[in-house]
Parts: C-alpha cells; structure tokens; sequence
C-alpha cells in the first residue's frame, strides 16, 4: 500500500510537489520545538542561577559545622525551587565548603530535570544546571552602583529603581556582620554625570573667566559637569588634569537638561546608609544615556589613583587593589548608550538649557568603544562588573550590557516589576 502511493508520487508532479511540502513542514516544526525548548531551558537555567546564588549566600553564613552548612545549602535550594513554584527536586553534583580563620567559601555544580518535548529525544537534553561561588570574609569591598537617570527612567522605571537601590544599600550597610567592610559609592549617569562642587579645582576655566560663563549655566552657577574629549572617557579621567566647563542644554527632553540637575551628583565610596538614601530620594531625569561616562565615573570612584581625592569620601578610599580588598560595579540601565551631544555657538542665545539640534560631539562607536574600554579596564583591575538591562526595549542594548559585563552569569536581565528582587538576590558578596 505505502510502496503504490509513493510510485504514484513518483509519476506525479504535484506529489512530488507535496513530499517537498510535508518534509518543509515536519522540519519546521521541528525547529520551532527545539526553538521553543532552548527558551525553556533558558529560563529554568536563570532561575536556577538564581536560587543557587541565594542558598549558597544563606549556607556560607549559616551558622554550625562544615556539614550543618551542606545540609542547610540542600535543603534551602530545594526550598526555593519549591517557593518559585517549581517542585522538581535540585541535585548537587559537587559541594564543598572551605573555612579559615578569615573568611568562609562555598561552591557548588547543581543540577535539575527540566521537561523537554523535542530536545530530549534527539540530544538526552533532560536537566538543566548551574554553578555558585560564595566567598565571605574580614575583606574590604567597595561598590560602585551606577544608576541610569535618562528621560527614558520616568515615571514607574524611575520610582521603581529608587526602590530597588534603597533596599540595596540597606542590605549591604545595614547588616550587622560587615559593619566597616563596605562602602558605596552611587554614580547617577544621564547625558553625562554630575560631580561633586568640590571638584571645580579640576576646571579648565574659559577665557572669559567662570563668572562671564554663568549666564550659561541654570541658576547662573556652575553646573558641575565637564566636557570631556573621548580620550578622556576611554584613557581615564586624572586626578591631576583639567577640564572644559560645558553648558546646560537638552536634546531630546527641555525639563531634562544633559547634565543632571542639583541632588543628582554623584557620591564616592562612603558607609554611610542615611546619606546614601537621602541621594537616592533626590534622583530626578536627565537627557540622554551617557554610559560611557557613567561607567568611567563607576571605575573612578573605585579607582586607588583618586585615593582621598574625592570630596566626601572615606578615607583612604578607594583602595589599593590588593587581597584585602573586593571591588565590584553594578551598573543599571534601560537603554543602549547614547552619543555625546554639544551646543554650537550659534544656538547659545536666551536663557539656558539651550537645544543643541542633537549636535554629536562624539560618533556612536566612539561612544560604545569608551565605554567598553571603561569596562574592560575595571574587570583587568579585578573589578568584578555586574550588568543589568531594566525592561530593554533592543537586543543590541542587551549585547552591550553582555558585552560589558565580568561573565554572562553577571548580567542580569530584569523587566518592570521584579528590579528590587534581582537586587535582592545579587547581594554582591559573591565571586
């Protein structure tokens, strides 16, 4: 029966025609399942990630023996799986545990099944898993939170980032166990990043001296931000040098102006949770998404050569980067980054902000490339560098956090409504 219909088939155009058409369509769906089944596996591996980050943190600080800490690391995964409403049970492959009179460290391989519906009969995709490090210790660590404040931020994006970043600080100097081990430094970053009053010594005064150059500015002050050539974001930003004072303007949002308004600059590494808190309840928008310079002000603040050169800052901080000390980035934003932007002369009339017609003062690649060099300078300082996209609305906003980040397992992907539990799991005593 099978043989005549294929011969038929044979002798006949048309249903040679519909071979063609059912083979497409089988290997189709077969790619559309496998399709469907790497995005569930995806998705089960960053749950997973997550859970075994949180179990691992409790376990290292759990108190009792080497073994209590294995039991409680096996029951508290599995608790949590429970709790994100997957019940299947987590498997630690290896799990050992390491305590010395300084610090205490846990690593673990888990694993857990995962249903597939094609992967599984092709490949023996049964399980999907994860790896964790903990360390805690007497160590100094210094973080550098960079905040993205563009216009984009409004609304809901921007209260709820003050949230997450509230509970953030709260849970790392607010607990009792690292009381003078760590300090946070908080870098707001719109078209550019606002900087402490103190810093004018680093002011390239114009000819015309800063109180002819006022009228440029809101207020009729300086507004604390630089104009910086690329080479000052790709190379570093020096202690010792000087820079262009730059007018207010906007380009995309006039209540936003590029440099961020008053109560937006940024604070170097201090312990103080009050003081932190309070900048954090004064964030207000700015223009543009200048992360290039928010990540180079994010490395400065950790950067030893700035060491008692920011005003404000604890002393004798930022650190040497030695053993004592850990140092991470965390750096936060909705969009990809955005070119520098200027006012030419003939746009500089009335009151400011002035409309800079969206004048780029640097091409997007030179942009994109200064901020990776930023990155990359902090992770060959041993800088780990976590990234996270808030709600991206453009894969190529993902690649560059991606690309940035110290590893693929430090970028974190988080969407409205769940920014503050992704600060909560990430509580950044891990390595």
């Amino acid at each position: 029966m099978l043989k005549a219909i294929f011969q038929r088939f044979k002798r006949n155009e048309d249903g040679n025609i519909s071979i063609m058409f059912v083979g497409s369509f089988v290997t189709l769906n077969l790619l559309a399942g496998v399709a469907i089944d790497l995005s569930l596996m995806h998705k089960a591996q960053e749950k997973l990630q997550d859970i075994t980050d949180a179990a691992a943190l409790a376990a290292v600080k759990h108190g009792g023996t080497i073994q209590d800490r294995k039991t409680y690391f096996n029951e508290y995964v599995n608790l949590l799986a429970d709790m994100s409403n997957d019940a299947r049970p987590v498997v630690s492959d290896t799990l050992t545990i390491e305590e010395t009179d300084t610090s205490i460290s846990l690593e673990a391989n888990v694993s857990m099944p995962h249903d597939l519906v094609w992967l599984d009969n092709f490949f023996s995709f049964d399980h999907v898993a994860a790896t964790t490090k903990v360390e805690i210790g007497v160590e100094n660590i210094e973080v550098a939170l960079a905040i993205d404040i563009s216009s984009s931020m409004k609304g809901a994006r921007l209260t709820e980032a003050k949230a997450s970043t509230e509970l953030f600080i709260k849970q790392l100097l607010n607990d009792s166990s690292t009381i003078n081990q760590i300090s946070i430094s908080l870098i707001p970053f719109g078209g550019t990043v606002r900087v402490p009053e103190e810093l004018s010594h680093l002011l390239d005064v114009p000819k015309k001296g800063l109180k002819d150059y006022s009228q440029h500015w809101i207020g009729g002050e300086w507004n604390q931000c630089f104009e910086y050539d690329i080479s000052d974001i790709s190379d570093g930003i020096d202690p010792k040098g000087s820079y262009s004072v730059t007018p207010d303007f906007w380009s995309w949002n006039k209540t936003n102006p590029w440099c961020p308004l008053a109560g937006n600059e940024f604070v170097p590494l201090t312990d103080d949770a009050d003081n932190l808190l309070n900048k954090v309840a004064t964030l207000s928008l700015s223009d543009g998404t200048g992360s290039d310079h928010g990540m180079r002000w994010a490395f400065e603040t950790l950067n030893h050569e700035w060491v008692n050169k920011l005003p404000g800052g604890l002393e004798n901080t930022p650190a040497a980067n030695d053993d004592d000390t850990k140092k991470y980035i965390v750096f936060m934003t909705d969009g990809g980054i955005t070119e520098q932007h200027y006012v030419q002369n003939r746009y500089i009339s009335g009151s400011p902000p002035y409309n800079s017609r969206r004048k780029k003062m640097t091409t997007f690649n030179e942009s994109l490339n200064a901020f990776y060099e930023s990155c990359d300078e902090a992770k060959d300082n041993d800088i780990e560098v976590y990234t996270i996209g808030y709600n991206l609305s453009r894969d190529t906003a993902e690649e560059q956090l991606k690309n940035c980040a110290s590893t693929s397992a430090n970028y974190i992907d988080a969407s409205t409504g769940n920014l503050e539990s992704v600060f909560a799991k990430h509580y950044l005593q891990e390595e």
